[in-house]
């Protein structure tokens, strides 16, 4: 476990990184794309993503208690917020 979380920590640093080196040599690049970004679809998708996290959890508690009604409750949920999610980031790309 400990091996999986330093590698996930290298991972992610090397992004925040490259991120910020890249935002530093192309700020006007940068400044020009965030006046298209549309935050209210940004605010959804973060929040759809999130909730099916949650409900994804919860469907394998309710596997691991063998509650299979509320298993497949749980799964349609998470269906339901992933095509949310991806109906918003078809609305958001086109």
């Amino acid at each position: 476990m400990w091996f999986f979380l330093v590698t996930e920590v290298l991972f992610f640093s090397g992004l925040f990184v490259a991120y910020t080196v890249y935002r530093y040599w192309f700020a006007a690049d940068f400044q020009f794309a965030s006046s298209h970004l549309i935050l209210w679809v940004a605010a959804v998708n973060t929040l759809l993503l999130i909730t099916s996290s949650l409900t994804i959890t919860l469907a394998i508690r309710s596997a691991q208690l063998g509650d299979k009604a509320g298993l497949i409750r749980r799964l349609l949920i998470t269906f339901a917020l992933g095509a949310g999610f991806m109906g918003f980031k078809a609305y958001e790309y086109s």
